[in-house]
């Protein structure tokens, strides 16, 4: 190699940050890059500033952890004409070990500067909202403050080399930093990288998601409506077009919205910067909103966008895609023809048909000719620019967020390159301590007690094998700092002090008598049956059905007793009661008396982890017996009572108390005395012996029988259809009725429906009395005996029922599972 050869090899390694000895390997094992194309590159790089250097790790995985790391994929990537092996393996750090992304790693980008003032250690991730092809969106806060919502976008190196988009990477941070002044934009407030993935701090929009979520939810949209959105999205364009880019995937997906449903445009992935009379023929975008000229592969400009954005209007306004374009596969399937305008407004239907057309000079293809369509004439362009149009009608559902309201939170506490699993932690705004109510210092304080157990709880659920081991380490001065463990928790005990938990309950003691015995409850609500300490059953319908408070709940009951998690079961609906007390309600099942779960196991369960049982009584005794559903749907744990005249006669129960025989209250909990229960354990255990050898005692026939009646009752509901009126029950306890007391009842109190739980339903939930009894049972696959699933029912504002329904595991995935977990 020749002096002046050496001198710019030598230049262009220490600009580039890369040891000579390296490159050189690198040169002589690809053999592509002469000395002339390398002076040409050292001259772009100081002059520009505008190329990047992708520097290829390609060695072999250290032999000393090939026998403990397992690999998982092995795949073959032709780069610059050569084969290039990558394999995906397990955990470790760069330097040391194997990587869990492919070996082809590293690439800069001056667009993502390595050492920047803010790096992704600065925040906290809540939860991932966005998944893309070779990126993830993460809804994150500052360490420092958890106040400052962010959104961060975070791409992998790697799959930005091999899938060849370096350019498209480098286009989308410098347009969308560009474009960040306008108001209907999101705004990008950094970009750097670390030593495997390119971070995007963004602007988080606190509203109601995406506008595909709420056309989903509420659409079609009316013409009001559709016409503040358009002029909304149309002055955006406008301002994107103006400053020279054509933006190429404009959808609902990528319109998000604020907490007063203005929109903001995001992902500027497929943007490019178009100079004035400027045009490309990159066959880019969504299919179903992609115009004719990029799926014919000819040239065009920005006038595809405005093709898009009457597609866009199209669906919102019917329902409907306006070409016959849904279950296209490639852009060459695509057609446009068969359109007709749709049955509405003369003027909106001028207006599509103008967007629409397939000739892109005859194209309405400008915001001025947007702007002074007659169907836009009663909108002050001024006062879209200022937000002062309300865009949609009913605003405060926009507050509800269930885009943003999931269980699994496919995140760890910061950005570490490890592979993640399911997390039952799910950090959403009801677990920020700024979404905390307003309070004195005292009360704030008490919240954020009861927060601090709420979070460790629903860590202490985690399933060994199946979900992110995690816990929360809290204090009340550093409220989020994660720990990571690689054992499962095995109970609250392991983290919450027994004080934390006298205090707990007399925090919901306090709550529970500041309200009624008769809890009076607005719509929509979500009804579940029996958990019977099935914790992680009790998480998974959070999960379907919504966190609190997204979603408002009644629990009927039997919170504890059978199920292994008894004691994190009904502290977490403890401190959801006290955090949400106008949100969450829960009533008294059976098991929760003294009686009951001193033998079903919550009192063995106590004793063992904690001493404090008769706290758990104490507050056992203050819950609500009943409850109403918008003065339609009359709410218990067990049935009805021949005492039950009238609402009043529930409001005036007194508490605390311990259901006595022949009370009203005892009858709505269908509870066996605590004698009864004494004397049935032990003659449970002498039926055994007696009937292996062929005695019976006599006095004890009716009790036995009894027993044979309690086990098989599982299977059966407490209302007979078979009798009439008021009849003994055969548990020796309380009624059974039939359907004419139902319906008396119901037209004496002017309800609709009596929804009750207690009894096993194989389905998760049954009807009775041509319907105005269900029955709803929330414990899947009960004591380990019953494949019944679980069912909740959704209550909604119109008083409408619909259900979820919970399958059990089967029972050979039930079996491998625990093969597994004995072979750990």
């Amino acid at each position: 190699m020749r002096f002046s050869e050496s001198l710019i090899l030598a230049i262009f390694c220490v600009i580039s940050g890369v040891r000579k000895r390296l490159f050189r390997r690198f040169l002589s094992k690809l053999n592509l890059i002469s000395i002339q194309t390398l002076a040409q590159h050292l001259y772009d790089r100081i002059n520009e500033s505008i190329t990047s250097l992708a520097y290829i790790r390609y060695s072999e995985t250290r032999r000393r952890y090939n026998s403990s790391e397992k690999t998982i994929d092995t795949t073959v990537t032709i780069f610059c004409n050569q084969e290039i092996q990558t394999r995906k393996v397990g955990h470790g750090s760069l330097r040391e070990s194997v990587w869990p992304v492919p070996l082809l790693e590293a690439i800069f980008l001056p667009e993502f500067p390595n050492n920047s003032h803010i790096t992704e250690k600065d925040f906290l991730i809540l939860n991932c909202i966005g998944n893309g092809t070779f990126s993830k969106v993460y809804r994150v806060c500052l360490k420092l403050d958890h106040n400052f919502l962010f959104a961060i976008k975070k791409q992998s190196k790697s799959e930005v080399l091999m899938r060849n988009i370096i350019q498209q990477v480098k286009d989308e941070a410098s347009v969308h930093r560009a474009l960040s002044d306008n108001v209907f934009i999101t705004k990008c407030y950094a970009s750097w990288q670390s030593r495997t993935h390119l971070f995007t701090l963004l602007q988080y929009a606190m509203g109601y998601g995406d506008l595909f979520t709420l056309w989903r939810d509420y659409g079609p949209f009316t013409e009001d409506t559709l016409r503040i959105y358009g002029a909304e999205i149309a002055f955006a364009l406008d301002y994107i077009h103006r400053n020279n880019v054509v933006y190429r995937d404009l959808k609902m997906e990528n319109i998000v919205l604020d907490l007063d449903g203005h929109i903001q445009i995001v992902d500027f992935g497929f943007s490019k910067k178009l100079s004035n009379g400027e045009r490309t023929r990159t066959v880019c975008g969504t299919l179903q909103y992609m115009a004719p000229e990029i799926a014919k592969e000819k040239f065009y400009g920005k006038e595809v966008d405005w093709w898009s954005y009457g597609v866009l209007l199209h669906i919102m306004n019917t329902n409907s895609y306006p070409f016959p374009n849904c279950d296209v596969s490639s852009h060459t399937e695509l057609r446009y023809d068969s359109y007709s305008t749709p049955c509405c407004d003369p003027m909106l239907g001028d207006l599509f048909n103008k967007l629409l057309s397939v000739d892109g000079e005859r194209r309405m293809n400008t915001f001025a000719q947007v702007k002074s369509h007659p169907f836009f004439e009663s909108i002050n362009w001024d006062d879209v620019a200022l937000k002062k149009l309300v865009p949609f009608a009913h605003t405060e559902k926009l507050q509800r967020c269930p885009s943003c309201n999931f269980l699994y939170d496919k995140s760890t506490s910061d950005f570490s390159d490890t592979e993640v699993e399911e997390n039952w932690a799910a950090f959403e705004e009801q677990y920020e301590e700024n979404k905390l109510p307003k309070a004195d210092g005292k009360t704030k304080s008490r919240l954020s007690h009861i927060h601090d157990i709420s979070i460790r709880l629903l860590n202490a659920g985690l399933r060994k094998g199946t979900h992110l081991r995690r816990i929360v380490s809290f204090n009340l001065s550093d409220y989020y700092k994660i720990q990571l463990l690689p054992l499962r928790v095995k109970s609250l005990y392991d983290k919450v002090k027994e004080e934390e938990l006298i205090g707990l309950l007399q925090e919901t003691k306090a709550v529970l008598q500041s309200q009624s015995t008769f809890t009076e409850i607005n719509t929509p609500v979500v009804v579940c049956g029996d958990i019977h300490g099935q914790y992680n059953d009790m998480l998974r319908i959070f999960d379907k059905c919504g966190f609190p408070p997204e979603s408002n709940y009644l629990f009927l009951g039997d919170y504890v007793d059978r199920g292994k998690q008894s004691i994190e079961t009904v502290c977490l609906l403890f401190c959801f009661k006290i955090k949400y007390p106008e949100n969450f309600f829960l009533l008294r099942g059976n098991h929760e008396c003294a009686g009951i779960n001193r033998v079903y196991g919550f009192y063995e369960e106590v004793n063992r982890r904690y001493r404090s049982v008769r706290l758990w009584e104490d507050t056992f005794n203050y819950l609500p017996y009943a409850a109403c559903i918008a003065g339609k749907i009359l709410c218990m744990h067990g049935g009805l009572s021949p005492k039950l005249n009238d609402f009043d006669s529930l409001r005036n129960i007194k508490r605390p108390s311990d259901p006595q025989p022949t009370s009203m209250e005892l009858d709505i909990l269908w509870y066996f005395t605590p004698h009864f229960l004494i004397k049935r354990k032990v003659l449970a255990e002498l039926c055994v012996i007696d009937i292996a050898g062929l005695k019976l005692v006599s006095d004890s026939l009716d009790l036995i029988h009894t027993l044979g009646f309690v086990r098989r009752s599982c299977n059966s509901s407490d209302p007979d259809e078979r009798v009439q009126g008021w009849q003994p029950n055969s548990r020796g306890i309380s009624f059974v009725f039939g359907v004419d007391v139902l319906t008396d009842l119901c037209e004496k109190l002017n309800i609709d429906l009596v929804a009750r739980a207690h009894q096993v339903v194989q389905d998760g939930y049954e009807f009775f009395g041509n319907r105005r009894l269900v029955t709803i049972f929330s414990a899947p696959h009960y004591c380990g005996e019953f494949d019944n699933a679980a069912a909740a029912m959704n209550v909604a504002e119109d008083l409408s029922c619909s259900f979820h329904v919970f399958k059990p595991t089967a029972k050979a995935v039930r079996m491998a599972m625990k093969q597994k977990e004995k072979a750990e």
